[in-house]
């Protein structure tokens, strides 16, 4: 539904080209790979935004297991009420941003591998283009500034400095 809505399957459809959505939500990822207009293939990973929420005070109110697992891989060991500062938030944005990079590559590494939640996406060859969509899509196109105290804002720009470095071999199109 989200490759539709982005427009990803009216793109795909005009041009004939392969398209991949990333739909960024709160606590997944879900990816949609499109040609002709029709979905090939679909994925999820456990890559979100609201993974993690930090009140005012800089104290952990909400942290799922995966969020947990994004800290660990930037270094942290956060546990429920801990405190954390801007800094740090960035660092697990950072990585959780070159996670989903990572993800979307075919030497895709063993513990990214685990945080998909279906199989990942069987051919990827021939993409045109990416679109992004889902909340934290607001942030990669720099339609939202605002900070809601979870990792939406924090991750979608570091998605989005990533997609500018080169980080997939595929162009960031307008959803």
């Amino acid at each position: 539904l989200a490759a539709y809505g982005s427009g990803a399957s009216r793109v795909s459809t005009e041009t004939g080209a392969r398209i991949l959505n990333i739909d960024i939500g709160g606590g997944t990822t879900k990816l949609a790979l499109l040609e002709g207009g029709r979905v090939l293939a679909t994925a999820a990973v456990h890559v979100g935004g609201r993974l993690m929420v930090v009140d005012k005070d800089g104290r952990i109110g909400r942290l799922d297991p995966a969020g947990r697992a994004h800290a660990r891989r930037a270094g942290f060991d956060w546990k429920l009420g801990d405190t954390v500062d801007d800094e740090q938030l960035d660092k697990v944005a950072d990585v959780m941003a070159e996670t989903l990079m990572a993800a979307l590559r075919p030497d895709m590494p063993h513990d990214v591998a685990h945080l998909y939640l279906t199989d990942p996406l069987p051919d990827m060859s021939g993409i045109a283009g990416v679109m992004a969509s889902g909340g934290v899509a607001e942030y990669i196109y720099g339609r939202e500034a605002r900070d809601f105290g979870d990792m939406g804002r924090r991750l979608g720009r570091a998605v989005r400095r990533k997609l500018d470095a080169g980080a997939l071999p595929w162009p960031l199109l307008p959803a």
